[in-house]
C-alpha cells in the first residue's frame, strides 16, 4: 500500500528525482550555466529549502512550546551558543561533524519512509531492515577510502579537515566483496518474496532508491557533486512531500495553509533558493572568504546558518517519530 491514494504520487517523489538528477550530473558540463541551475535546484531549492519548511510541521502546535520547552526553545539556543564558541576556536573538525550528522539525517529519513511503507503494508520485515542498513551504511563507511584505492579525487578529505590513513587494497576489496554479497542476498530475498506472492512494491521502492544512490556513490561517482546532488534532491523533495501531507492531514493547521499546502511549502523553498543564489549554501558558508570581516561577525553568521540546519536535524528526530501524536495521525490517514 502507498502513502498517498495513488502510487504515481509516491513514484514522482522518490523515483523521478533519482532518474532525473542522477543522469544530469554526468551529462551537463560543470562549467555551463545549466550546471549552475542544477546546483540551485538540488542544493538551493531541495536541500536548503526543505530545512525551512520544517516550520509548517509545527505550525499551530502551541502545546509543543509549553510541554517541550527544552526541545523547541532551549536546545536551539544551546546549539547556537555552542557553534558560536566552536567557530571562535576556528571550527576544528566542524566539517567532519557536519558531514557525519548530515549523513545520519539523510539515512534516517530514508529509513523512515521504509518503516512508513511497511506500516502501510501491515507487515514488518526484519530482513528488509537488515539489508537496508547494510546496503546504505556500508557505502558510507567505505567511500572515504575509495578515493585512495580507485585513484579518483572526491575531495572528501578536504571537507573532513584531515586525511584518513590509507586502507590496504586487500582489505578494501574484502569490504567491497561483503557489500556485493549482501546485495546479492537481498535480491534473492526479494525474488523469494515474489515467488511467495508477497507483493510489496512500496517497500521495495523505499529500499531500491537509497540503495541505488549510496551504491552509485561508492562505485561510480567521479566527484562529490555526483554523490551529493541526487541525494540532496531526493531527500529534500521527499521531505517537502511529507510536510505537505502533514498540513493536509493534521486538523489544527490554519485553513488557508491547509488548503494551499503545496503552494506554501514550495514557495518557501523557492524563496530560500533565491537567497541561496545570492549568498551560497549556508551549510558550506564557513568556507566562504570572510577575510574582510572581524572574527566576531564571522562566527555570528556561521553560527546562525549552521544552527538553523542542526535544529532542523534535531527537531526531525522527534517530529517524525512514532511517539509523536501528530505523526501517528499523518501515518494513519490516506488522502
Amino acid at each position: 500500500m502507498w502513502i498517498t491514494s495513488s502510487y504515481k504520487k509516491d513514484l514522482n517523489i522518490l523515483l523521478l528525482p533519482t532518474l532525473m538528477i542522477l543522469p544530469l550530473t554526468y551529462l551537463i558540463n560543470y562549467n555551463s550555466s545549466y550546471f549552475f541551475l542544477l546546483i540551485i535546484f538540488g542544493i538551493g531549492f531541495c536541500d536548503t529549502g526543505h530545512v525551512f519548511t520544517t516550520i509548517f510541521r509545527i505550525l499551530g502546535d502551541d502545546w509543543r512550546f509549553k510541554s517541550q520547552k527544552f526541545l523547541m526553545i532551549i536546545a536551539p539556543i544551546f546549539i547556537f551558543v555552542t557553534l558560536f564558541y566552536w567557530f571562535q576556536k576556528k571550527a576544528i573538525y566542524f566539517g567532519f561533524f557536519l558531514l557525519s550528522i548530515t549523513i545520519f539525517h539523510n539515512y534516517r529519513q530514508f529509513y523512515g519512509f521504509l518503516s512508513w511503507y511497511m506500516r502501510r503494508n501491515n507487515r514488518s520485515c526484519r530482513l528488509s531492515v537488515l539489508f537496508f542498513n547494510i546496503l546504505t551504511l556500508m557505502p558510507v563507511l567505505i567511500l572515504p577510502f575509495r578515493s585512495i584505492n580507485y585513484q579518483v579525487t572526491l575531495d572528501i578529505h578536504n571537507f573532513f579537515g584531515f586525511k584518513l590513513p590509507p586502507l590496504d587494497i586487500f582489505y578494501f576489496n574484502i569490504f567491497i566483496g561483503i557489500y556485493l554479497l549482501f546485495l546479492f542476498l537481498w535480491l534473492i530475498h526479494e525474488l523469494y518474496l515474489i515467488i511467495k506472492k508477497t507483493k510489496e512494491p512500496s517497500r521495495f521502492l523505499a529500499m531500491i532508491i537509497p540503495i541505488i544512490l549510496y551504491g552509485h556513490g561508492l562505485f561510480f561517482a567521479e566527484n562529490l557533486f555526483q554523490i551529493v546532488l541526487p541525494l540532496a534532491s531526493v531527500h529534500g523533495l521527499s521531505y517537502m512531500f511529507a510536510v505537505i501531507l502533514s498540513l493536509k492531514r493534521i486538523d489544527n493547521r490554519p485553513k488557508i495553509v491547509k488548503n494551499n499546502a503545496v503552494i506554501f511549502v514550495l514557495s518557501t523553498s523557492l524563496i530560500i533558493a533565491f537567497f541561496y543564489t545570492l549568498f551560497k549554501h549556508p551549510l558550506f558558508i564557513f568556507y566562504t572568504n570572510f577575510n574582510n570581516w572581524n572574527i566576531l561577525l564571522q562566527s555570528l553568521v556561521k553560527s546562525l546558518f549552521s544552527s538553523i540546519t542542526l535544529t532542523h536535524y534535531l527537531w526531525d528526530m522527534f517530529l517524525w517519530n512514532s511517539k509523536d501524536p501528530d505523526f501517528r495521525t499523518i501515518v494513519a490517514k490516506i488522502d
